[in-house]
């Protein structure tokens, strides 16, 4: 949704692809899309706040459930990464100076696979958001926790905090400075805390009080 030049030019030059729809965001923009049946969307959430991000990546995915949901995102960017995790976008990456050269190989490998994240860019991204604002975010997030009826002490709201992230175990034990064993040790204790033995619905318990939705 209103791609710059560079890349409008690299996906309407290759032979096996057609740009069906370009537009800016706008009130109307979703109706629009209604009535296009595409592979895959590019989303450019560059200037939109995190509800509008949101709400659109929900509506998209209803309008074609089927179709891939990329979502761009700026280098500088003030948009909460994080809640973007729990959402059902198939792939999202940096929008950069060099995108228009990789892009049309990006769009076939996409359509060849489930999900891609760019490595360098976007997974450094959600990581460094959590430490850059992890005080303001886990003082958020205990409240929302504690309004929930769930009483966690604070290594194991940190360590949840990063399940909804999306983070493994191993990960999680490098970025807080534990061993793997102890990691796994406070999620058996969350696990019991919340009622659940999964990891999948764990985590999506975590996120869905984060964005402080009713678990």
């Amino acid at each position: 949704m209103g791609i710059n030049e560079a890349l409008h030019h690299s996906i309407t030059s290759e032979t096996d692809m057609e740009l069906l729809c370009d537009m800016y965001y706008t009130d109307n923009a979703l109706f629009l899309l209604s009535f296009v049946k595409s592979d895959i969307h590019l989303f450019d959430v560059d200037g939109l706040n995190r509800w509008d991000v949101l709400y659109t990546i929900e509506k998209l995915k209803e309008i074609n459930p089927v179709a891939k949901l990329v979502v761009l995102i700026p280098r500088q960017t003030e948009l909460d990464l994080l809640p973007l995790m729990s959402t059902e976008i198939d792939s999202m990456i940096e929008k950069n100076r060099t995108l228009h050269v990789w892009i049309s190989q990006f769009i076939r490998d996409m359509l060849n696979r489930n999900h891609y994240l760019n490595p360098k860019g976007m997974t450094g991204k959600f990581i460094s958001d959590f430490f850059d604002l992890k005080m303001r975010n886990l003082d958020i997030f205990a409240e929302r926790l504690s309004n929930a009826g769930l009483n966690l002490i604070k290594r194991e709201i940190e360590i949840a905090y990063l399940m909804g992230v999306g983070l493994k175990n191993r990960e999680i034990a490098t970025n807080l400075r534990l061993s793997e064993g102890t990691v796994k040790a406070y999620v058996s204790r969350i696990y019991k805390k919340l009622g659940c033995h999964k990891r999948g619905a764990a985590a999506d318990m975590m996120n869905r009080i984060y964005l402080n939705d009713k678990p």
